[in-house]
């Protein structure tokens, strides 16, 4: 998350995520059972002096959602204030 809430860090954000859930998915070898590991996650920006604790939630319920969407997967939240 970040304070300020510009498209190109939220844009930035989603990148960094995506590097992430890649890297992991990429570097770590399958299970004995044959299944990968994959990572989903939820990114949200907040306004400067927003509530931050409404930002996680943002982020916890796009990251549900990204899980229930197929998993593997970033899933980005609009601005608190625009929701």
């Amino acid at each position: 998350m970040f304070k300020k809430p510009e498209p190109l860090l939220i844009e930035a954000a989603q990148r960094v995520a995506q590097r992430i859930r890649v890297g992991i998915s990429e570097s770590l070898p399958p299970l004995p059972d044959g299944c990968r590991v994959t990572l989903s996650l939820g990114v949200a920006a907040y306004p400067f002096g927003s509530d931050l604790r409404e930002a996680v939630m943002q982020a916890d319920r796009k990251h549900f959602r990204a899980k229930e969407s197929g998993r593997d997967q970033v899933v980005v939240s609009p601005l608190v204030n625009d929701v």
